[in-house]
């Protein structure tokens, strides 16, 4: 169950899994320019954006809060999480 969990986040795009989060819905452009300031600012890799994703979506009743989201996003560039194992 966790390597699939782990495949899924590894070779799922950020874009396809945020709109499989919201099944199948098109992603909001707040959401999409968030993702990608994830990925270009941040420098997070795919699946730890993923992962992020889906952490945040899960502790925060389904919404993306941009400065909760960055906030984290930091807190682990700092503590040296690259990948989604981490």
């Amino acid at each position: 169950m966790k390597e699939k969990l782990i495949n899924c986040f590894e070779s799922t795009t950020p874009y396809d899994f945020l709109k499989a989060k919201y099944g199948g819905s098109t992603p909001t452009n707040k959401d999409v320019t968030l993702i990608e300031s994830l990925l270009v600012n941040q420098q997070l890799s795919p699946g730890v954006v993923n992962v992020l994703v889906d952490y945040v979506l899960r502790i925060n009743d389904k919404k993306l809060n941009k400065n909760f989201v960055e906030a984290i996003a930091s807190q682990w560039k700092m503590s040296n999480i690259n990948t989604v194992k981490d």
